[in-house]
């Protein structure tokens, strides 16, 4: 029997281990994704800016497709009509080339649903963004530094109710949201709520920096809130919402999900310019 029980240990542990190179490849061959689509999207810029030159008509973001429309957007909000996966560039010095998925003129910068994608992750996967854009997935620090960096955006977040509740979903949207770049640890603010759901941001969590498990920049003195609920966010010491926590399945709601109540089995967060 102690033998069957070490043999199925060391089974357990080489599958974790199998799994967590097959995840490493996966993160590999994402940011490849990412840089590729960056690249292209770099070279048609310079391309359409050869273009300006060459006939002193139009600028890069005004060079116009087959069917007369943008060759790219700068967010959902172009594109109202769409729903789905579309590349977006980024305007400004720096534009940024990435995947989002687009809804009503909402850029979604991340949907939660399923459980399907750990957010439990380390400050670079957070910096450059995971998931995929159909799926689960979160768009990265970075690109949404640069997406709230040249317009007014405000922040729409659509929470379901687990374990179930009545009312079984709300929202709560923010008139002003904006974060700071790298250098100012992503630094959040947001502000003007409304909707159903009650303000768990901000009156707590606007001002403060990210946190995850490997950086840790929030204000809890006796520990690092990402470690200790599990997530990563823009944590006070620690939170009144944690989105990016650790995804429940079972029955009862795990002990440090419920300190404020409000468990959330699917969320998304989306911004649209105002």
């Amino acid at each position: 029997m102690q033998n069957d029980i070490q043999t199925k240990a060391h089974e357990i542990t080489e599958i974790k281990a199998i799994a967590q190179r097959e995840r490493q490849k996966i993160f590999a061959l994402e940011k490849k994704v990412i840089d590729l689509q960056t690249n292209y999207s770099e070279l048609q810029r310079q391309g359409n800016q050869g273009s300006k030159r060459d006939n002193g008509s139009r600028g890069p973001r005004d060079e116009r497709g087959p069917k007369g429309g943008k060759a790219y957007i700068a967010d959902c909000g172009e594109h109202p009509s769409l729903t789905g996966a579309i590349t977006i560039m980024t305007e400004g010095d720096s534009p940024r080339a990435f995947s989002v998925y687009c809804k009503r003129g909402w850029t979604y910068i991340f949907k939660r649903f399923d459980g399907s994608i750990n957010f439990t992750r380390p400050w670079a996967d957070y910096k450059r963004g995971f998931g995929e854009t159909m799926g689960e997935y979160f768009i990265g620090l970075d690109n949404l530094a640069s997406l709230l960096k040249e317009r007014n955006f405000k922040a729409r977040f659509e929470l379901t109710t687990w374990p179930p509740a009545t009312p079984s979903s709300g929202y709560a949207e923010y008139s002003n949201f904006s974060i700071a770049d790298e250098s100012y640890k992503y630094r959040l603010s947001i502000s003007g709520y409304s909707g159903t759901a009650g303000d768990s941001m901000q009156g707590y969590h606007n001002g403060r920096q990210f946190t995850t498990y490997d950086q840790d920049n929030d204000h809890e003195n006796s520990g690092n809130c990402a470690i200790t609920y599990k997530g990563a966010w823009w944590y006070n010491g620690c939170h009144q919402a944690n989105l990016f926590g650790i995804y429940a399945r079972g029955p009862i709601c795990p002990s440090y999900a419920t300190m404020y109540g409000l468990v959330t089995m699917a969320n998304v967060a989306s911004a649209k310019h105002s």
